[in-house]
């Protein structure tokens, strides 16, 4: 699961869920939105990401593992044939890279649980009434 498919797949709800309205997408290149359901579309899509971020999450947090050996096993046996190759240089560097990239990985997870948090916290101030 990517951004990518997140963003196909909130295409393909949007053009349900507007479907016979004076909102269905019939051409994204012909029509010219107002500014105000350009706004109301972001905002839909912001949502649609933070609701679909705790499934991206826990993709990653499954497949961390296997995506941290690869990056180990990248740094074995890496020589420079090129005296201007900078990743070569030695294995603090490649060290580094692979600790950043750990890093990067833990922050993007702790910012899609806090859209995962942020999303149901808009759905607890609505009230359902019969």
């Amino acid at each position: 699961m990517n951004l990518a498919a997140i963003s196909d797949e909130f295409g393909k709800q949007l053009a349900v869920m507007t479907e016979g309205t004076r909102y269905e997408i019939v051409n994204e290149l012909d029509k010219d939105d107002s500014l105000i359901e350009g706004r109301i579309r972001n905002t839909l899509y912001n949502l649609w990401k933070d609701y679909t971020s705790d499934e991206l999450a826990n993709y990653l947090e499954r497949t961390a593992e296997r995506y941290f050996q690869e990056l180990y096993e990248f740094s074995y046996g890496v020589t420079s044939y090129d005296d201007d190759c900078w990743l070569a240089k030695g294995t603090e560097r490649l060290a580094l890279m692979v600790v950043a990239e750990k890093e990067n990985r833990r922050r993007k997870i702790e910012r899609l649980r806090h859209g995962y948090k942020r999303f149901n916290s808009i759905l607890a101030q609505f009230t359902l009434t019969r």
